[in-house]
């Protein structure tokens, strides 16, 4: 009895999630940078600052007590990757007017590992549980907001896993926010330009996690969009 993993999509509200799971992912030794919010029925029931192996913990207690649900998992961190000539490229959202925030550098790729690391930690759960995974990117961020009080990668670029901040945790519930809301944009797979598009899992060698499929990004208002980027 293992879990289930599937690319979260567009379009699927007549689905009943009665889990919803957001986090803010992080990297580091002794840092939270983690920031978890988990909603059951509606109902926040836990919202904090973590360390990853915390986040691993408290996640599978979760998703093993309350088994054979459909479990929305949002992790804000690359899910795709995109290549173009045998090298890596940016995706469509991850540039905004002069700043980059690829997924490949620096801290992009870095919560990128951790996440492949979490969800294989997931992987094996006794729970017949169907998680659907959504990305989230909520870079381009007023910097007023973030409250940075560290930085365990020090050169910052990419998605911010490897900052301590006050902000992880709420983060993670404007992750909720925004996906329940529909208050932001969800960037459908196929509108992934900037060449090949693979899930990461795929990308790494984990085909077995995700197939071919890719996740759909749940955007914040203020990240750079393409045309074909829904409202």
């Amino acid at each position: 009895m293992m879990v289930e993993f599937l690319a979260g999509q567009i379009g699927g509200e007549n689905i009943n999630y009665s889990l919803i799971i957001a986090l803010d992912i992080g990297f580091s030794k002794n840092r939270k940078t983690c920031g978890l919010v988990i909603e059951l029925n509606g109902e926040i029931e836990y919202a904090d600052n973590c360390k990853f192996s915390e986040v691993v913990k408290k996640t599978t207690e979760y998703i093993q007590e309350h088994d054979d649900v459909d479990v929305c998992l949002i992790i804000e961190a690359p899910l795709s990757v995109a290549m173009k000539d045998g090298n890596p490229v940016g995706r469509c959202f991850e540039k905004k007017d002069e700043k980059t925030r690829y997924w490949y550098v620096g801290a992009g790729a870095a919560v990128a590992l951790a996440a492949v690391r979490f969800i294989n930690e997931l992987k094996n759960c006794e729970s017949k549980a169907r998680i659907h995974l959504f990305e989230g990117f909520l870079s381009f961020k007023d910097k007023d907001i973030t409250h940075e009080e560290g930085d365990d990668n020090k050169d910052g670029e990419g998605h911010e896993g490897g900052k301590e901040r006050k902000g992880h945790k709420e983060d993670a519930k404007e992750l909720v926010r925004l996906f329940k809301a529909k208050n932001g944009s969800f960037c459908d797979p196929d509108a992934l330009d900037g060449g090949c598009i693979l899930n990461i899992f795929k990308f790494l060698g984990c085909g077995d996690i995700l197939g071919t499929n890719i996740p759909a990004v749940i955007l914040n208002n203020t990240s750079q969009e393409c045309d074909k980027c829904r409202e």
